[in-house]
This record gives structure tokens, sequence and C-alpha cells, in this order.
């Protein structure tokens, strides 16, 4: 375990105190319909981790269209190895 301790931290996007971070495949399987589905107050940032590869296409399409619709931005964007 020593090789996943860590000093340092990392600044989450967003402005707000709370935030749902959702980390892995854009595929129904894991739940991410849920998390499109549901009624996250405008307090809260809402943090998607992951990409277009090894996803389903239809469900990662519907992660960009909700960010840019619902969210009315995508809050950041980087690529993760």
């Amino acid at each position: 375990m020593k090789d996943f301790d860590t000093k340092e931290t990392f600044k989450l996007p967003g402005k707000n105190k709370l935030k749902v971070l959702y980390i892995g495949r854009f595929d129904p399987m894991k739940g991410i319909n849920n998390i499109l589905g549901a009624e996250i107050p405008d307090g809260i940032d809402l943090i998607f981790a992951g990409g277009n590869k090894g996803s389903h296409h239809n469900v990662f399409s519907s992660v960009l269209k909700y960010c840019q619709e619902k969210r009315k931005r995508i809050l950041h964007r980087a690529c993760i190895w």
C-alpha cells in the first residue's frame, strides 16, 4: 500500500464544495445512465473522468450532451493516462 500513499493533493475542477465524481468507462452496465437521470442540485459539481476509448458510443455522446445542455458547460477536459 505504500505505493499508493501520497502527500500531494489534487484540486478537482469546479467551484462548489460538494462534488460527484464518476471515474471509468461510459457504459450502461456501469450505471452512468442513473447519474445522467438523477436530479443533482446546482450547488454540486458533477465531474466525469473517462473517455470514448472502450466506452459505449451512445452513452459517451449522452454524457457530452448532458454536460452541454444540463450543466451549461463542461468543467474540465484532460487526458489521463
